[in-house]
């Protein structure tokens, strides 16, 4: 039996002594498949659990701290409220890993591809509760393919699609969070490639008003009939 199939056989059993010693002798990748169990069982359970399964997390973190391994496994916003909880102190923002990706790359980058549980409005709310310089600096990490956390939007989009309006604007509002640090922008091109083959595979033409070419010219500084044209090329 490997150590994740003795961790869920100690949760069902409800012998947590066990599952902090099975987690404690686990590797960084069973772990993460441990918590990603104790997460799957939370959503099946509801938010009726959720302080319950808090307080599993809680103890298994402060046994063994987290390392910047986890930030895989913030993938959506739900399990980024669901690390953020009980361990604010300790999961920055900002923390990368060893692809210099952060939990918003991660976030980002599953959103482009379902364009469901769109994350802006969530992240941008967070300025609320966290340091807004963390924030802008997650915002303005380029990781090892220099790319931004909204670049990583941008770039991997799978259709053009209007977001929905509070998302569309809080994406502007991330964009001016990420201004505080002045980070320089490297990723246009590979933007605009990406970008003009949704168009060109729609079979159609980028008009100014359109969202995606909105966003792109508010990220890069440039004009939206400057968008138009390069991805007309």
């Amino acid at each position: 039996m490997t150590q994740v199939q003795q961790f869920q056989q100690a949760f069902e059993s409800q012998a947590y002594k066990a599952l902090v010693e099975i987690y404690l002798q686990s590797n960084t990748d069973e772990n993460l498949s441990q918590v990603d169990f104790l997460y799957q069982k939370y959503v099946s359970g509801g938010e009726s659990q959720f302080d319950w399964f808090q307080k599993i997390v809680t103890k298994l973190w402060q046994v063994k701290p987290i390392t910047s391994e986890f930030i895989s496994f913030v993938k959506d916003v739900n399990r980024l409220g669901f690390v953020l909880t009980p361990f604010k102190d300790k999961f920055e923002l900002d923390q990368v890993d060893v692809q210099q990706n952060n939990v918003l790359h991660y976030i980002f980058s599953v959103a482009a591809q379902t364009q469901e549980n769109l994350p802006f409005n969530y992240i941008r709310s967070l300025a609320l509760f966290e340091s807004n310089q963390t924030l802008a600096v997650a915002l303005s990490t380029l990781n090892n393919q220099l790319l931004s956390p909204l670049e990583v939007f941008l770039a991997a989009v799978k259709k053009i699609h209007a977001l929905p309006e509070h998302e569309f604007s809080a994406f502007f509002g991330l964009i001016q969070m990420m201004e505080q640090r002045q980070q320089s922008l490297q990723a246009y091109a590979k933007v605009i490639e990406h970008i003009g083959h949704l168009y060109r595979s729609a079979n159609r033409m980028p008009l100014r008003e359109e969202q995606l070419v909105l966003l792109t010219a508010a990220l890069y500084k440039v004009s939206a009939q400057q968008v138009c044209m390069d991805l007309n090329f």
